[in-house]
């Protein structure tokens, strides 16, 4: 008993069966047509083999046809954060802008800073702050003591990429 392939779904089954148990096909018609060709084989003479066929070296198909993906594919993936870390920050930094304040007073005091109404937190005065990834266009910028009474405001343009200085003072 031998086992054979079902012409039909691929599935091994053995060659004493009529019909293939996975697909229904006509197994008797296989065994008739190897059949004639084993006699037509046999009736047909071999010619002498030239040399001594070599073996052919076996390879581990899996891990020769996967490794120049799995290059491939950390090859891709090195590329994509190379973007990610270099082009999108270059894209963010020069289609914004910076707004550098530098508030002075007398007094000493922490204060509030606020870019068009938004406050960007509290700060020591006679410092100078830099605010990043402003987007271009007017805005308006505004010191009040941590208390929220008003101090100074300026309204600044700020062009892509560059930065914009803005200086603030209270001097009572």
């Amino acid at each position: 008993m031998g086992k054979i392939f079902c012409p039909n779904c691929g599935k091994e089954v053995e060659d004493t069966w009529k019909t293939c148990p996975y697909c229904g096909f006509d197994l008797t018609s296989i065994k008739k047509e190897n059949a004639v060709e084993e006699k037509n084989k046999a009736q047909q003479p071999q010619p002498a083999p030239l040399s001594t066929p070599q073996p052919v070296p076996q390879t581990n198909s899996e891990n020769a046809t996967s490794s120049p993906t799995k290059k491939n594919k950390w090859v891709s993936i090195a590329i994509i954060l190379l973007i990610i870390i270099i082009v999108v920050p270059l894209v963010a930094y020069f289609s914004t802008g910076t707004i550098q304040v530098i508030y002075h007073s007398v007094l000493h005091n922490n204060i509030k800073i606020y870019i068009d109404g938004n406050c960007k937190g509290e700060f020591p005065s006679d410092t100078y702050i830099t605010f990043h990834w402003i987007t271009p266009g007017s805005h308006t910028v505004e010191a009040t003591t941590t208390g929220g009474t008003f101090l100074a405001q300026e309204t600044v343009t700020v062009n892509p990429g560059q930065t914009t200085t803005v200086e603030l003072s209270y001097l009572k």
